[in-house]
């Protein structure tokens, strides 16, 4: 809350009714399971609840929304930058002194980043809503040969599910992304019980592929660059979109002092990208590595057997999997 808060987003997301999340609760293929409590405050939401509340909060600051403009293309010319955008099925361009890349994971060449997996080699993605589930409000993370499922609860008591999985792992299920939680659930009964008496809001069925954890960080790929297009945080430190936040905050006086002219664009790449780097490089790295111990039987064993009789230090493992944003060097210009 603490960067929603210096963002100025927190009274309109608290708006939007987030479920607040007391716990979370990980389960090894084979049971072992481990739980602490989750840092005080922390919030359940939706993605498109979220995106509502930051786009309210932007133009009520003055920004210019521009719904239904799909960007395809961008060059630098002139100091500046000129856009290619589709819009009602029109070419438009549009130009601008300082362009920031927000596309998330993308699926265009053209766009950051530009450094993608081949489809065969990524993972899976799978997002789903469901109403009338019983559950106390934590997060509950369970892990299977090549992949992990998840749920927690978000605004107005629905429960949301995410699956990510290699292509291997979801081999001889069924091939569409329904069928695919449907046999996961019968194959893990935490799953499974919780599912049991849930229905699902069949809008809110989202697959992406590929998924790729591993690609190399750039938070500036030709221009600046937050959230995924700098990075995929693993789902599994549930930190995504706060870190993705959190990069907006180190990116923002940095862009002000840049159109103030106050900045050269050179020393704004620079300082941005050293600030990114001293404020996610550990917690990426450690997220990256417990991504592969967690995957594994015998790791996850070991890691959540410890977690179940030390709670505090499970609690502590999960901090460090979190970015600062005030770990980063002051700005000087």
């Amino acid at each position: 809350q603490s960067t929603l808060q210096r963002l100025g987003l927190l009274a309109g997301v608290h708006a939007a009714r987030p479920a607040s999340l007391a716990r979370a609760v990980l389960t090894s293929r084979s049971g072992v399971a481990a739980g602490f409590d989750l840092a005080r405050g922390s919030w359940g939401l939706s993605r498109k609840s979220l995106d509502t509340a930051i786009a309210d909060a932007a133009q009520a600051a003055g920004a210019e929304l521009s719904m239904g403009v799909r960007v395809q293309r961008f060059d630098q010319v002139n100091g500046g930058y000129t856009i290619e955008a589709r819009s009602n099925g029109r070419i438009i361009e549009i130009r601008c002194r300082a362009l920031i890349a927000a596309c998330g994971r993308s699926s265009s060449s053209e766009l950051p980043p530009r450094s993608q997996a081949a489809p065969e080699s990524g993972l899976v993605g799978i997002k789903r809503h469901y109403k009338n589930v019983s559950m106390p409000p934590q997060v509950e993370l369970y892990f299977f040969e090549g992949g992990y499922i998840g749920l927690a609860p978000i605004e107005g008591g629905i429960v949301n599910l995410c699956l990510l999985a290699s292509r291997k792992a979801l081999e001889g299920a069924e091939k569409d992304p329904a069928g695919l939680i449907e046999a996961l659930a019968g194959r893990i009964p935490g799953i499974g019980n919780r599912l049991a008496g849930g229905e699902p809001i069949e809008a809110s069925l989202l697959a992406a592929a590929p998924v790729d954890l591993w690609r190399k960080a750039d938070p500036w790929d030709s221009v600046a660059c937050v959230g995924d297009a700098a990075v995929m945080i693993p789902p599994l430190a549930g930190d995504g979109i706060a870190a993705a936040l959190r990069s907006v905050e180190l990116c923002a006086p940095l862009a002000h002092a840049y159109l103030s002219g106050d900045l050269t664009l050179e020393r704004w790449r620079q300082a941005y990208r050293s600030r990114w780097h001293a404020s996610f490089d550990r917690p990426l790295a450690l997220t990256r590595r417990l991504e592969t111990w967690l995957g594994s039987a015998v790791g996850s064993n070991l890691l959540l057997g410890v977690g179940s009789i030390l709670p505090p230090v499970a609690r502590r493992l999960a901090g460090m999997t979190r970015s600062r944003a005030n770990s980063a060097p002051p700005f000087m210009t």
